[in-house]
């Protein structure tokens, strides 16, 4: 299931990466800004799809992830609290937050599955 999770955030990402990359439009940005925010989004898809074919790499994507993850709902509440967006915006968000509990509850399972191991 949390693959599953894991693939389905991935590709939210591949598309909502695309008109960055593509044409470096997005959110108003720059062409270069929106470039920029593009290439983020195809490593973090990238990160997601990764983990969903090899889940041992949770452990080490979990901080990555993790980090992007917590900097934009840190910052997306911010926003929304200043009035400088609304919520209906901030559901874009969604892959990467998603995709990301996947991560760290696959790292978590990881880690308990080391620790079994080391036990024995």
């Amino acid at each position: 299931m949390l693959r599953a999770v894991l693939v389905v955030a991935g590709v939210g990402q591949v598309w909502m990466a695309t008109p960055g990359l593509l044409h470096g439009e997005g959110h108003g940005l720059t062409h270069h800004a929106a470039r920029h925010m593009g290439s983020l989004g195809l490593a973090m898809a990238f990160a997601f799809v990764l983990v969903a074919w090899r889940p041992r790499r949770a452990l080490s994507m979990a901080p990555l992830v993790g980090v992007l993850s917590l900097s934009l709902v840190v910052m997306s509440a911010f926003d929304l609290v200043m009035g400088r967006t609304m919520m209906i915006v901030e559901f874009a968000h969604v892959p990467e937050v998603s995709g990301s509990i996947a991560i760290a509850c696959l790292a978590s399972a990881e880690r308990r599955r080391a620790v079994r191991t080391l036990a024995l």
